[in-house]
């Protein structure tokens, strides 16, 4: 037979495992955001450091998305590794700091690099895509016949 006290009493426990329990979990569950929090904070610092070492001025890569930083970190990478396949090589180190970095006092002009007309022939005759560089950003750009002729007469 069961007293009230203790029919009470259990209740009360109930009550205090499930307050318990809740009080848990919602922790865990803060816990959880918090480290995702700084994963995400950790991840975005990377993407931002790598934008930085593209050849690109601060004022553009300070708006790039991370996807944006991936698309023209992998371009500028296939690029370089094109340019050095040339016969010969394109030399695609420039002269002066690299465009995100500041010297006081001091302006650094970046030399294009061109393609000669030979190169340019062969690019013509083999259908390769021309690349064209806007703001330090490659465009590669497919040569229809139409205008291959245009450029060849």
């Amino acid at each position: 037979m069961q007293l009230p006290n203790e029919s009470i009493f259990a209740s009360e426990v109930s009550h205090l495992q499930t307050t318990l329990l809740r009080n848990l979990q919602a922790l865990r569950k803060e816990k959880s955001r918090d480290a995702a929090r700084s994963r995400r904070g950790k991840e975005n610092f990377e993407f931002y450091e790598l934008a930085k070492l593209l050849p690109l001025p601060a004022a553009i890569t300070s708006q790039l998305d991370k996807a944006s930083i991936i698309r023209l970190t992998i371009s500028y990478l296939k690029m370089r590794d094109f340019a050095n396949q040339g016969d010969p090589p394109w030399n695609l180190r420039m002269e002066g700091p690299p465009p995100n970095t500041s010297v006081k006092g001091s302006l650094s002009v970046q030399k294009p690099v061109t393609i000669n007309g030979e190169l340019r022939q062969r690019f013509l005759e083999f259908g390769m895509p021309f690349f064209m560089v806007f703001y330090g950003v490659a465009h590669a750009l497919k040569a229809s016949p139409k205008y291959q002729q245009r450029v060849l007469d």
